[in-house]
């Protein structure tokens, strides 16, 4: 997909991990939990201070929930 971060607009490849709703079947897909891994560097988006405390590579971690509509 892609992301903005700081005005600038990059693509960005995310791994996906879907995981059923822990209450529910297997098979019942009405709830999921969704985890999104990706890692970018900071100075492609132009974020570029505090190199002393942040490295340059940094990983995002996206974790949501999606549940179907009725």
């Amino acid at each position: 997909g892609m992301l903005t971060l700081r005005g600038a607009t990059r693509p960005v490849r995310f791994n996906a991990t879907l995981l059923p709703e822990t209450v529910s079947s297997q098979d019942d897909l009405q709830m999921l939990n969704l985890i999104l891994n990706a890692a970018v560097n900071r100075s492609d988006f132009g974020a570029t201070g505090f190199r002393d405390l942040v490295a340059d590579r940094v990983q995002i971690e996206i974790k949501a929930q999606i549940e179907a509509a009725l």
